[in-house]
Formats: C-alpha cells, sequence, structure tokens
C-alpha cells in the first residue's frame, strides 16, 4: 500500500512511502498515477519557483519533500497535489492512503 503523509508546520511536509501492489512493477497503475502527481508538484515548485524545496529524499517506495516559502500557486499546486492523491485513494482505497492533516 502507498501512505501519503501531508503535514504544515513552518513548511510543508509530503511523504510518499511503499508501493501499491495493484500490478507488477512497470504496469502498476496506480504507483504511476501517484508518481505523476508527485513529479509534477515537485517540478512545478521548483521550475516556476513557487517555493523553496528544502530537502527532496528519493528512494525506492519512498519520496519525502518539504516546501518552505509556498507562493499563493504553490498552495494551489500542492492542494491540486492532495486532491489528486485522495480521488487516487477513494478509487483504489486498499492501493492508497493519505493523512492530510491540512483540512
Amino acid at each position: 500500500m502507498i501512505h501519503i503523509t501531508i503535514k504544515y508546520d513552518e513548511w510543508f511536509d509530503i511523504q510518499i512511502e511503499g508501493h501499491a501492489g495493484y500490478a507488477p512493477k512497470g504496469k502498476d497503475i496506480v504507483c504511476a498515477a501517484v508518481s505523476a502527481l508527485y513529479q509534477t508538484l515537485v517540478q512545478t515548485i521548483q521550475t516556476r519557483h513557487y517555493g523553496e524545496l528544502k530537502h527532496i529524499r528519493s528512494n525506492d517506495g519512498f519520496e519525502h519533500v518539504l516546501i518552505d516559502a509556498v507562493t499563493e500557486e504553490g498552495v494551489g499546486a500542492i492542494m491540486a497535489f492532495i486532491t489528486g492523491c485522495e480521488e487516487i485513494a477513494s478509487i483504489y482505497q486498499d492501493h492508497v492512503r493519505v493523512d492530510n492533516e491540512l483540512t
């Protein structure tokens, strides 16, 4: 199962860990969907200067980013990421869980 945790204290703290287990590696559409949302978020924040990426850690089955100095547009990008992840979790409940401390 993919476990997505979103926290906010002084910065946005987003952590993704685990594997969906929906299909074999390389064919898992659930993993691909979450991965695409995460990569789009990080690239959007970085290339459009919507915040500062303070820490990025990436290993097989683990992603972690801290985002500081987030602009209004950056908050919008983060909220779109959260909405996408929550929608995936609602459809694939046995494969994705979202713990969102922002709501």
